[in-house]
């Protein structure tokens, strides 16, 4: 009797180990029959460990879940986030995006996901302030019906800046053109100019606006491209919806148009709204397909797909091996090859993820294939995995090998050292890492950038600079305590030649009235004229061609008091002249930026680049002063006395810009002898000098003027007074010209002298 209790207590024993290993081996992945722990979550990883945002700054906090097998995922969006003291900082529950709301505190962020959490160091809001909020572009035009998206950025103390596009309210001034309340993204409506307003109740500096001109283009094409391709079964072609105008600007409707196929068992695509794959077809079934995009009332022509019966012969993960220090990163992709020869990159429709006994020494993106070194495991490579699951057939998987070695860092600099761009223009930066053993890693996303001059330049989260205003600016990047060698950028505001649509052909465009006084002598502009049709010459209405009363006249006739070589009746393409000035204006406008103090005085000559003047002058004197080529900006009037001197420096495409925020003015004189002049030497041609005017110009009697003139408004030229150059008024309100026995000569064309009286001195005109 003893024996058989001591047999059942054996037996139950036994079942109870044979149950634990049973249990044991079902919870193992799913895969029933291997003898393996169950694979458990073990914590929460919360990067980055530390960082530091203004009061309105923002930090982008990622979380990864650490599995017992080594495995990490990537639990972001899936995890519910807090702060400690949500007063000073808080977060988004269900996003990991901080914001900084108190100066000079810390918070503790936290991420929790299926019980487990995992905290940052600190979030520290720091005492930087905001210096500027502005919307790029500052100056855009588009046909009706064309986009354009606008960003608004916001530059702090300490050189980082802030895209609050999204944070931001914005306003279309008029019926012209819509705008996204929160998108920025702004639409052609009807032909005209918009002023766009970005409103951030945050900033000091807000609301910042922009120009929008919307011209009269038209539509010539829209178009599904590429026209035709093939994919194998499951394979996929991204295709666009592009629509070109008679401007030659084009637009990319592929996420605003409406996609399908003509046979939809041969090929399936991408409809979905907002989705980043729109326009993306996939071959279901070897056959041949239509591709069809539709944008509003416009059926753009169609493209042609082929889905060929090739079969898939490998699925790789590139590189096959690989290594990177702690802290380095390393991309790879999935690529599939099929049996024609054809490949397809699968990388960002795989799920990837880590294994192997090194698992934890690593992390990769879920869905990207970038893979970064965590901890070292000597001799152990991490095993990199990525799975791809088709339209048919079986599940695809690829591994690779991944060593994270112990290399240290070498240096840590932003690239490249130096570069320059024009204001508006932009650079792309890389953060890059070198570590001893040769390697070297990108850290452009990594990285938190900034600028040392931020009125000059500002930078995006991603390295992306914009210049802003003349002038250098130091490109900083830092990883936590780990600081980049800085780069420098120059920003220039040299500009290339100027277009001016429309109004090129003429000598004088007028949007309002033309007025010469006295009778005699005549005033000659030798070159054509374009007056407004609504305007006045002499106070005889202009009514249409042939019909311009005492301002008519064809060398050699003349007709009145005044002799133009030819006097053009624009009719309806007037407002298109207008629209075209406007954007000339706008063109060569970079944006107000510091002022400089003092003036020129006695200053002989000056850089490119320099501030002329102070805000608070009265005038800004130029007197027997020397220019170089470059833009020259006055932040108040400017009256130039005595001889001005452009130097080409022997480059006779040399640009020349003058910018008055305010008037220009040339000194009068009482005879020829004693005139104001500017002077061309070592190449300088008239042709390629711009006098931009936010009001109005004067040329005073007998004064000598070069260049062409661009004025917002009216363009007087007194007794004696000559020009080289054309005259533009009106780019912004009602031009109008008041002569006085002047001559106005086209650079590059031949001057015409009439029959009769003239006045007394003819320039040389290039």
């Amino acid at each position: 009797m003893k024996r058989f209790k001591v047999q059942q207590a054996c037996l139950a024993f036994m079942i109870f180990i044979l149950s634990v290993f049973l249990i044991t081996g079902c919870g193992s992945n799913g895969q029933t029959g291997h003898w393996s722990p169950a694979r458990h979550l073990m914590s929460i990883r919360v990067t980055p460990v530390t960082a530091s945002v203004p009061v309105t700054g923002s930090q982008q906090f990622e979380a990864n879940a650490i599995y017992s097998d080594g495995s990490s995922i990537d639990v972001t969006a899936s995890s519910a986030w807090s702060s400690d003291t949500p007063a000073n900082a808080s977060v988004g529950a269900a996003t990991g995006l901080a914001t900084g709301l108190v100066s000079g505190t810390s918070s503790v962020i936290t991420a929790t996901f299926e019980g487990n959490s995992g905290s940052s160091s600190t979030l520290t809001v720091n005492g930087a302030t905001s210096v500027s909020f502005k919307v790029t572009p500052a100056t855009a035009s588009i046909p009706v019906t064309g986009i354009q998206q606008y960003t608004a950025i916001e530059t702090f103390s300490d050189g980082s800046t802030f895209d609050r596009t999204v944070t931001s309210t914005w306003a279309s001034s008029n019926a012209h053109a819509t705008i996204g309340l929160h998108t920025g993204l702004a639409t052609g409506v009807t032909s005209g100019t918009v002023v766009i307003t970005a409103t951030f109740a945050a900033s000091p500096h807000s609301p910042a606006t922009a120009n929008l001109i919307v011209n009269a283009a038209t539509s010539v094409s829209f178009v599904v491209s590429p026209a035709t391709a093939s994919v194998p079964v499951s394979g996929t072609q991204q295709y666009e919806a592009i629509e070109t105008f008679s401007d030659g600007t084009t637009f990319n409707r592929t996420a605003a148009s409406i996609w399908g196929t003509g046979t939809p068992a041969v090929a399936t695509i991408d409809n979905l709204s907002g989705s980043p794959t729109k326009g993306r077809a996939t071959g279901v079934a070897t056959g041949t397909s239509t591709i069809t995009a539709t944008f509003g009332a416009q059926i753009a022509t169609p493209a042609t797909l082929t889905v060929t019966a090739a079969k898939s012969v490998s699925f790789k993960v590139t590189p096959l091996t690989a290594s990177t220090p702690v802290g380095g990163t390393q991309q790879f992709a999935a690529i599939e090859e099929f049996s024609d020869g054809t490949f397809q990159d699968r990388t960002t429709t795989s799920a990837w993820s880590t294994s192997g006994t090194s698992s934890a020494d690593a992390s990769v993106g879920l869905n990207t294939g970038l893979a970064t070194g965590v901890t070292v495991t000597p001799g152990v490579p991490v095993v990199i995995n990525a799975t791809f699951t088709p339209v048919v057939g079986p599940v695809l998987v690829a591994t690779a090998n991944l060593t994270v070695t112990a290399a240290t860092l070498v240096s840590f600099e932003v690239i490249p050292a130096t570069a320059s761009v024009l204001v508006g223009g932009n650079k792309q930066y890389q953060a890059i890492e070198t570590f001893s053993d040769g390697t070297t890693s990108d850290r452009t996303l990594d990285a938190t950038w900034g600028t040392g001059t931020p009125l000059i330049a500002s930078i995006g989260s991603h390295g992306l600079a914009l210049g802003l205003f003349i002038g250098t600016s130091t490109i900083t990047a830092n990883i936590g305590a780990e600081i980049a060698e800085p780069a420098i950028l120059t920003v220039s505001a040299a500009l290339g030649p100027v277009n001016l649509g429309l109004a090129a052909p003429f000598a004088i465009v007028a949007t309002a009235g033309v007025t010469n006084t006295p009778l005699m002598p005549l005033t000659v502009i030798s070159g054509d004229a374009v007056l407004d049709p609504t305007s006045t010459c002499n106070a005889v209405s202009v009514l249409a061609a042939g019909t311009f009363g005492l301002c008519e006249g064809s060398p050699p006739d003349i007709t009145g008091y005044m002799v133009i070589s030819a006097l053009y009746d624009p009719g309806s393409n007037m407002a298109t002249i207008k629209a075209d000035l406007l954007a000339t204006f706008l063109s060569i406008t970079p944006p107000a930026g510091p002022p400089a103090a003092g003036s020129l005085g006695g200053a002989t000559n000056l850089p490119a680049g320099t501030t002329l003047g102070a805000p608070t002058a009265t005038a800004l004197v130029l007197g027997d002063n020397y220019f170089t080529p470059g833009v020259y900006q006055s932040l108040t009037s400017i009256m130039i006395t005595g001889d001005l001197t452009l130097d080409a420096l022997g480059d006779s495409g040399a640009i020349f810009v003058f910018q008055s925020s305010s008037t220009l003015g040339m000194a009068a004189a009482t005879n020829a002898n004693l005139r104001s002049r500017i002077l061309l030497v070592g190449g300088a041609v008239a042709s390629n000098v711009w006098w931009q005017v936010s009001t109005s110009a004067t040329l005073g009697a007998y004064s000598e003027f070069q260049g062409n003139i661009l004025a917002a408004a009216s363009i007087t030229m007194q007794t004696g007074a000559t020009s080289c150059g054309r005259l533009l008024a009106g780019a912004y309100t009602a031009g109008a010209f008041v002569f006085d026995s002047n001559v106005v000569s086209v650079p590059g064309q031949p001057f015409v002298p009439p029959v009769g009286p003239i006045p007394a001195y003819s320039p040389t005109c290039d």
